[in-house]
């Protein structure tokens, strides 16, 4: 019996601590869950400008495409460029 109550009382003291713990597991496990969400509302921010940039590349070449092959016919080159 003495065996019993000696278990009870360590239980009883550590019980705070554990529900502590327990807190503080938790509030930081939200706050990462938190940070996480902030993170892929940021790369889905990146993703959605990414895509404008190269909408807006692409758009670029089709515009410079004919210009270049004109430049071609007549013989004018730019170096600069055929090495990008």
């Amino acid at each position: 019996m003495k065996l019993l109550t000696w278990w009870i009382v360590i239980l009883c003291q550590f019980k705070d601590k554990v529900e502590f713990l327990y807190c503080l597991c938790t509030l930081q496990i939200v706050g990462l869950n938190n940070a996480v969400e902030r993170v892929k509302l940021e790369q889905q921010q990146l993703d959605n400008e990414l895509d404008f940039i190269l909408a807006q590349q692409r758009e670029l070449e089709e515009c410079l495409a004919p210009l270049e092959k004109e430049l071609g016919s007549n013989g004018v080159a730019d170096p600069e460029r055929e090495h990008m």
